[in-house]
């Protein structure tokens, strides 16, 4: 059993497992306490250590303070990538409510399952940034870049700078662990290995044959409450367009001008309504939450906001690998 396995098969303990697994310590240790050797003595007091231990994590620490979790997609990258064991804490949440920019997570609605692919530890929990708490307006501005008149995506952009031998390519295969950040000198782009800059001259040369052709970059942003955010953790500025509508519900915009609110495809004629439509606040008793990989994640942007009571606690630190040992920001 490898470690990702193990900690999973920890963490998915029932409580029918926990209570045969003290039953049988206890059992060993009457038993042994009947022998008066050396060596029973030593055992005895192993078992009377893996008693108190299996006590303190499985009945009282993990259900109600921390739990270990595994990270299975690069829907969080880049400040958290697959096979991260990190801890949650699902106490604080008891103290105090959830915060701006907690890295939560959370028991992922049916709707979001149906899309698969993100449970964190094979469960039915997801793992995502927390942008907008109830009463909150939330609205995301795709970022684009325009040259000579014609408009660009990131993808469009992702197939000149991060080419593939793949000749059915989808941009998808390269958004998990590549990325394209737009910025308003020029863009970053990361290959998987290292982050590499390129100025507005060299996309217009590459876009557009012309080093010397107008060109406008605009980066995509979240604005909440009125407020840009700034937002140093994602892997990539968002290409997408979102609003918060009235009635509580979230409508995406694509970047192939595709809408769907939460998570149902609406024709061209509603779409176009949404486009300029009033902004709504986050509903009482819901949140939005989003990846950090913006434009590789199942969240909020995808099925609408999530419900509070589905929050099981903020990510805090990942312990294993070794060499990603670090607080979770």
């Amino acid at each position: 059993m490898d470690f990702t396995s193990l900690t999973t098969a920890l963490s998915n303990l029932s409580i029918t497992e926990i209570v045969w697994f003290t039953v049988t310590l206890t059992a060993i240790r009457l038993l042994l306490v009947r022998f008066q050797s050396a060596a029973a003595r030593a055992i005895v007091e192993i078992v009377e250590a893996a008693l108190i231990a299996g006590v303190l994590v499985f009945l009282i620490i993990q259900p109600f303070f921390v739990k270990a979790f595994y990270i299975p997609s690069g829907s969080m990258r880049p400040g958290l990538i697959d096979n991260d064991h990190i801890l949650v804490n699902r106490f604080l949440y008891r103290m105090h409510g959830p915060r701006h920019e907690d890295v939560v997570v959370f028991n992922a609605p049916k709707i979001a399952l149906d899309a698969g692919g993100e449970s964190v530890s094979g469960s039915e929990d997801y793992i995502k940034r927390l942008i907008g708490l109830p009463g909150d307006t939330i609205q995301v501005v795709g970022g684009t870049i325009t040259i000579n008149g014609i408009i660009y995506t990131h993808d469009d952009v992702r197939r000149v700078y991060l080419p593939t031998d793949d000749s059915a390519y989808s941009p998808d295969q390269s958004k998990d662990q590549q990325h394209i950040k737009f910025t308003t000198t020029g863009i970053s782009v990361y290959d998987g290995t290292k982050w590499t800059d390129y100025p507005a001259s060299n996309v217009a040369l590459k876009l557009n044959g012309s080093a010397n052709a107008n060109i406008k970059i605009s980066p995509g942003y979240v604005i909440r409450n009125g407020k840009r955010l700034i937002e140093p953790y994602i892997a990539e500025d968002p290409d997408y367009n979102l609003r918060l509508l009235a009635n509580g519900q979230v409508a995406t915009t694509m970047a192939n001008h595709e809408t769907r609110v939460n998570s149902e495809w609406v024709d061209s004629v509603p779409a176009a309504q949404m486009v300029n439509a009033p902004l709504g606040k986050v509903p009482p008793g819901e949140v939005i939450v989003m990846g950090d990989n913006r434009n590789d994640s199942n969240d909020s942007s995808c099925w609408g906001p999530l419900t509070e009571d589905r929050l099981v606690g903020r990510a805090v630190f990942i312990f294993f690998p070794f060499s990603r040992i670090r607080e979770i920001r």
